[in-house]
């Protein structure tokens, strides 16, 4: 939108998430052509936040000097700094700067309509680090993914080639950006969802996975296990006269990526196995992955030092970067009391309460993150873990649409949560097998709704 004079003012970008959009879009007063709202923006990391209540936008009165809600509240911008999610978790609780800006209703749908197009890092950024805007597009290209992400070799087909000039330019700026983007979540204290493989995290910390034929196969077992196993096999029957009927010649398995001049036209044999799978192993483990995991060092020592990536192991770090099976609270059901908040209607002795920490304490690795992201919006915990999460996690008491306190009128309706303050709403059942099953109901079948609540 633009802004209003005489706030006139030059954004560089706003960054917006997307429960904020769909906030604006529940909340903009619909057949209003234009309204004065007062955006609040963080001045170093570019975070907005378009203050309102449930009841709607705040809107600005006595000739844009008083913030005001729809119930005629007066409010200020310290009341959303605790609210505001903010790209860099060093910004969180800082004070955000007001600008009344003219937000059109056709602006808005355009924003909303943009959404589901928009990238989770800006354009603007991309654009530097000469990236297009469609930054997972063709990712299949670009790694191995079902068991970690690992480098595909350049020159490896399908879907489509990678080969030297602007295409190949484009990857290394891709493998560069998760460097940078890893070393700033590490200064950041953010914890990633990034599950590299770990034969490629020993690459980037300057480990060789060459010089011994056996580990280089469990390496490359650990990529790709199919493929793993069918070098193995040869491995072990390298002596036997079969290989020269199998009819393999000296490129990539399973593509057509020659390992040596002519290598379509070369047959696999006794006599040469051993040399077709060193050039395999070299291949797939260093010099046709080799530009990619230099560009992905390059973009982390842009933020932070390389020396970082060795102070943990290479198990460490997936662990740290993504691990499916880590406890979100190991410590169990005195983990989450210590960590958690009652309030509106609950103690730490409510029935409700005790119900609730021994669901938790139960559930699975899996289903611990899904109830996480249900609370938070995020599917990891903040380093350090529940008692790090800021605002804690509080527990309030959900009461029906006539207040009504039956068991009949709790059973019926679902616990809800706001992820802007870590709030679980969560009615008064009367058994806990109700409320295990409505609970789990919410974090499998709720992630993907946003509603005002």
């Amino acid at each position: 939108g633009g802004a209003a004079a005489p706030h006139s003012v030059s954004w560089r970008w706003w960054i917006v998430s997307d429960s904020e959009v769909a906030y604006l879009s529940q909340a903009y007063p619909r057949g209003t052509p234009s309204v004065v709202h007062p955006v609040l923006q963080c001045s170093h990391c570019d975070t907005v936040t378009f203050p309102g209540t449930e009841a709607g936008l705040v809107t600005m009165v006595d000739g844009g000097t008083r913030m005001v809600a729809r119930t005629g509240r007066r409010m200020y911008e310290r009341d959303y700094r605790a609210v505001t999610k903010h790209a860099s978790v060093h910004c969180e609780g800082t004070p955000l700067t007001q600008t009344n800006v003219v937000l059109y209703e056709s602006d808005v749908d355009t924003l909303v309509a943009l959404v589901p197009q928009s990238p989770e890092v800006l354009d603007s950024e991309l654009d530097g680090l000469g990236i297009t805007s469609s930054f997972q597009t063709d990712l299949d290209d670009a790694v191995v993914a079902p068991h970690g992400l690992f480098p595909r070799p350049i020159g490896l087909r399908p879907p489509s080639p990678l080969s030297s000039g602007s295409l190949s330019s484009e990857l290394l700026a891709r493998f560069a950006f998760l460097g940078k983007l890893v070393a700033q979540a590490l200064v950041d204290e953010r914890l990633l969802d990034l599950p590299l493989a770990v034969p490629f995290l020993r690459l980037l910390r300057g480990e060789s996975l060459l010089g011994n034929m056996a580990l280089a196969l469990e390496h490359i077992a650990t990529v790709d296990p199919q493929l793993g196993r069918s070098l193995q096999y040869l491995y072990d029957h390298r002596h036997d006269a079969s290989i020269d009927d199998m009819g393999l010649t000296f490129v990539l398995p399973p593509s057509s990526m020659p390992l040596c001049d002519k290598g379509a036209d070369r047959l696999v044999t006794t006599d040469n196995v051993v040399e077709f799978l060193d050039l395999t192993a070299t291949t797939m483990l260093d010099t046709a992955i080799r530009p990619q995991v230099d560009a992905f060092r390059a973009g982390f020592a842009s933020i932070a030092p390389l020396h970082v990536l060795t102070m943990l192991s290479a198990a460490d770090w997936s662990v740290l970067l993504a691990d499916p099976s880590r406890q979100m609270w190991p410590g169990g059901a005195d983990e989450i009391r210590a960590a958690m908040v009652c309030d509106h209607g609950y103690t730490m002795d409510s029935r409700a309460i005790e119900w609730l920490v021994d669901i938790l304490a139960e559930l699975a690795p899996d289903d611990q993150r899904l109830f996480v992201r249900f609370v938070t919006g995020s599917h990891r915990l903040p380093m350090g873990g529940l008692a790090r999460l800021d605002p804690a996690l509080t527990v309030v008491r959900k009461l029906t649409v006539d207040d009504a306190s039956s068991s009949t009128a709790n059973d019926a309706i679902l616990p809800s949560a706001s992820t802007c303050t870590n709030y679980l709403k969560l009615p008064d059942y009367s058994s806990k097998d109700i409320m295990r099953t409505k609970l789990l109901y919410c974090i499998h079948e709720g992630q993907l709704s946003f509603h005002l609540s």
